[in-house]
């Protein structure tokens, strides 16, 4: 029945209408189960997660990426990865950097330097492309004098 035939027999017999009751005793117990799951959960993964350093944890997961490995296999053998990374690279940045390539082949050097290799090797960019430029101008120059 509608709202409205309620009110219209409220009207005519001049009595309220019998509501019906509905026990939600059961439904409201499923629904406080569930929260109390979902807060169980909850807690048991903030404990474990709490008890890690959320820097290694990223690292971890860069690593998975970078290797391709899975983050239980990398978080196991976390140092040694970073290690390799690191070192991977910077190979890659000395691989077109002939002049910090040479600088990095002293220990004492690259030790402290292996942070800044990246401004370094732009440094480098910078510099060989004002000296070259002025070197091929140079040449030029001497190949025009002897032609003449």
């Amino acid at each position: 029945m509608a709202a409205s035939d309620d009110l219209l027999d409220q009207a005519i017999i001049g009595s309220a209408p019998e509501k019906t009751t509905f026990d939600t005793s059961a439904s409201d117990n499923m629904l406080d189960v569930m929260a109390q799951t979902r807060k169980a959960r909850a807690t048991a993964v903030l404990d474990v997660a709490v008890r890690r350093n959320p820097d290694k944890a990223v690292e971890a997961q860069a690593l998975s990426k970078q290797f391709k490995l899975d983050t239980t296999t990398v978080e196991k053998n976390q140092e040694e990865l970073a290690h390799l990374s690191r070192v991977q690279k910077l190979q890659g940045l000395l691989a077109d950097s002939p002049v910090l390539a040479r600088q990095f082949q002293d220990l004492q050097f690259s030790t402290v330097a292996q942070e800044d290799a990246p401004i370094l090797k732009t440094l480098e960019s910078l510099v060989k492309g004002f000296i070259d430029p002025a070197r091929s101008n140079a040449a030029g120059d001497a190949r025009a004098m002897n032609a003449a």
